[in-house]
């Protein structure tokens, strides 16, 4: 079996940082560290559903400055939080995150499309709400923005289907197509 792997913006699909007006570099950095640690351990084989999720809301306290001395190594997810303060960020742009981190920590198969869709609004789609807030565009761009980032996160999956069922015990493919399909977990 494959060992898990950590992730940094040198694996990322999408390297937009460059792109971003140099203003915006830090808190963009920010949030993408964030979320790339929450993605860790939400990964982490080693750690049982329930350390994550404890650990996953030591991360929400934090953030939300309800842990006021955080341990040293959370310090940044403190930061973030008070930079989300200073902007007028939507808090909710960094807890859908971590409500599909949890999802990831307990679940391991989605029955339908539906259920995929549900998860995949709350793991992709508040990066692309995060990108237009700090950018100051209209809210009126959510909505087509969030079938962007959903539909670019059923392809991530696809993409790593095998590392997925493998690695993390995870299918993406909702079971309604694989029992439609004929696809058994361990075709993949």
């Amino acid at each position: 079996m494959s060992k898990l792997r950590h992730k940094d913006a040198s694996d990322e699909n999408f390297p937009v940082g460059k792109l971003i007006e140099k203003s915006l570099r830090p808190i963009v950095m920010d949030y993408y560290k964030m979320a790339r640690y929450c993605d860790d351990i939400a990964d982490d084989n080693k750690l049982s559903s329930v350390k994550k999720l404890k650990q996953l809301d030591e991360i929400e306290n934090v953030f939300l400055h309800i842990d006021k001395t955080p341990p040293e190594n959370l310090q940044f997810v403190k930061d973030l939080g008070t930079k989300f303060i200073g902007e007028n960020l939507s808090s909710s742009l960094v807890l859908e995150l971590l409500k599909a981190f949890r999802f990831d920590a307990n679940e391991t198969k989605y029955q339908t499309w539906a259920e995929l869709v549900n998860y995949c609004t709350y793991s992709a789609a508040p990066v692309g709400r995060f990108m237009l807030a700090i950018h100051n565009e209209s809210p009126m761009t959510y909505m087509p923005s969030t079938a962007l980032c959903v539909v670019l996160q059923v392809l991530n999956h696809m993409q790593d289907v095998k590392y997925d069922c493998q690695v993390l015990n995870r299918i993406y493919i909702p079971q309604e197509y694989m029992d439609e399909f004929g696809i058994t977990d361990n075709d993949l």
